[in-house]
């Protein structure tokens, strides 16, 4: 059940990402106090968040699986595998922790584009104009466009890197046929 459960972990982590997907697409909170840019900035967050926790199930996972089935079969190399998975896994992710990290302990993340948006946002709050109503839309549209690009491609590389994973981790738990665990 354990090994069950961490594998659960990685994949309610990893549907979380993709539903991200949906929710930057979408704003529902009109007539609320949540802002667009706020909405999006809130979500990105909410992004590295849950890209961190996945880096964290995937690092102790194989953990895990080593202390509950090495010694179990002497002829299967545990250790090595779990360490090649375990790199896998750092080195696809390094980046975003790096960046949540930052986000977490020193400065709320941000990027020009954000930040254009909520600007034009706070403008616009204080301002009826026309021109300013237009080009807060058209900067929160664009940031959003690429923000919803950059989330998409990185799930599809995250899919990638969980194929490599598990790979690795696959022999560790079933037998060479696949249809059940090893014993």
């Amino acid at each position: 059940m354990d090994l069950f459960a961490g594998f659960n972990e990685i994949s309610h982590s990893y549907d979380t990402l993709l539903d991200i997907e949906i929710y930057v697409a979408r704003f529902p909170y009109a007539n609320t106090r949540i802002t667009r840019p706020g909405h999006l900035q809130f979500i990105i967050e909410a992004y590295l968040h849950e890209s961190y926790t996945l880096a964290k199930r995937l690092e102790s996972y194989p953990k895990l699986i080593s202390r509950r089935l090495a010694g179990q079969l002497p002829r299967i190399d545990y250790k090595g595998a779990c360490k090649r998975a375990v790199e896998l896994a750092t080195a696809g992710l390094n980046n975003i922790v790096t960046i949540r990290g930052a986000h977490v302990h020193r400065r709320r993340f941000s990027t020009p584009d954000l930040e254009k948006a909520a600007l034009y946002d706070l403008l616009r709050s204080h301002d009826g104009d026309g021109l300013t109503q237009m080009l807060g839309e058209y900067t929160y549209r664009e940031a959003r466009k690429k923000w919803l690009s950059t989330i998409r491609t990185n799930n599809s590389d995250l899919a990638r890197l969980l194929d490599l994973y598990f790979l690795e981790l696959y022999p560790l738990v079933f037998d060479p046929s696949g249809e059940t665990f090893l014993n």
